[in-house]
């Protein structure tokens, strides 16, 4: 089996990270089970275009290309070329596209499977071992301590960024992406994360997650991570033991939680004293009317972000445009408050995915986003700060 990642421009400045959880873990996953699967990744600048005919005139039986939603075209694209360079091969979709436009991709290709339910390794599995009907092939949702962290003598790090230097932190080097966790728990409206990866919280094996840091560290000599969670914070006990595990290797890391777990000062501490130099943090408004649509009424986010700007933490908050009660004034003075007090803004979209509706496949036929009148105005206010909002 060929596993693609189409040829597109990343959307994402972190390359490393951004192909992890979707397309390098899942195979990864497969290698570890002894399954005969190969891959090409065409999203990171650093394959040509003949690397992708090549694999695919080895005329393997079965293709499976990744698709999110900035790179339908590519997928499509790649599809075609499928058909035309190797015409028995059977083709797959799968990603977060198939969640919304089930329909639209069955109908593009009356040949074609789209992947269901279940996480990417398991999808991938199910079509390799044929164990599906019809044309949606789906598998199920792996306990935590099933997940694999990548073979880094499989996926060398350094060939991530052999052509673009997107993903180095300008300071303190290149952050290896680190899987934590999949599914959240909080199942919040505006987030789609529990609509592709489930709402139970899975957590990665400790003892793994160390090796991972540990091989990183001897093999390549990197000391800067991802922690990759939906809410890295989410399960107190387990974030208490992790970080009592890797506070003398010597790392640093960044990570994406809830700001009101920061309340508690000892907590702040230990993040600290783990490494942690920058959390990514939903501030999404000080809007009444739009927390309330959001569910954020009751947090005290303020002692949050002095406790750890006290600790010297970094803050990246992810301010939300369009929410509906919000207003363009008061936005743009959220953003300026925030970044007056140390804040790093980061522009983020409402969506609404309790809207979607889902047919008994559980995919929906549309992607409902709600915007209200001044978004546009609001992203081009951002866009006008000389980058400092993103």
């Amino acid at each position: 089996m060929l596993v693609v990642w189409p040829p597109e421009v990343p959307v994402s400045a972190n390359c490393y990270t951004y192909h992890y959880i979707d397309f390098i873990a899942p195979i990864s996953y497969l290698c570890h089970l002894g399954y005969d699967v190969d891959s090409i990744n065409m999203g990171l600048l650093n394959q040509h275009k003949q690397e992708l005919y090549l694999k695919i005139t080895e005329l393997p039986k079965k293709i499976a290309i990744f698709c999110d939603f900035h790179m339908v075209q590519a997928a499509i694209e790649t599809v075609m070329l499928v058909r035309l360079l190797s015409p028995l091969s059977e083709v797959l979709i799968y990603g977060p596209i198939t969640s919304v436009y089930a329909k639209d991709i069955l109908e593009f290709d009356k040949r074609l499977l789209i992947g269901g339910f279940g996480d990417y390794e398991t999808i991938l599995e199910s079509y390799f071992l044929n164990d599906y009907k019809g044309r949606v092939v789906s598998g199920y949702w792996l306990d935590g301590e099933r997940f694999q962290p990548i073979n880094l003598k499989m996926f060398n790090p350094y060939d991530y960024h052999r052509l673009i230097d997107l993903d180095r932190n300008r300071s303190q080097g290149i952050f290896v992406g680190l899987e934590i966790s999949r599914g959240c728990a909080n199942s919040c409206s505006y987030c789609r994360s529990t609509l592709e990866k489930n709402k139970t919280d899975r957590r990665a094996s400790i003892s793994n997650l160390v090796s991972f840091i540990s091989q990183a560290k001897d093999m390549y000599g990197f000391d800067c991570f991802k922690f990759i969670s939906p809410d890295f914070a989410q399960n107190k006990k387990w974030v208490t033991e992790f970080l009592d595990a890797i506070k003398g290797m010597g790392v640093i890391w960044k990570c994406c939680t809830r700001i009101e777990y920061f309340e508690d000062e000892s907590f702040v501490k230990l993040f600290k004293e783990a490494g942690c130099v920058s959390v990514s943090v939903g501030l999404e408004s000080n809007n009444v009317a739009a927390l309330s649509k959001l569910g954020r009424l009751n947090s005290n986010i303020y002692k949050g972000i002095n406790n750890l700007l006290e600790q010297k933490i970094n803050i990246k908050g992810m301010v939300m445009l369009g929410i509906p009660g919000s207003d363009f004034e008061s936005t743009k003075e959220w953003i300026e408050t925030l970044e007056k007090i140390g804040v790093a803004v980061r522009p983020t979209m409402y969506t609404d995915y309790k809207k979607i509706q889902f047919g008994n496949l559980h995919f929906a036929d549309k992607r409902l986003c709600v915007h209200n009148e001044h978004t546009v105005t609001m992203v081009e206010m951002c866009l006008d700060r000389n980058g400092k909002m993103y």
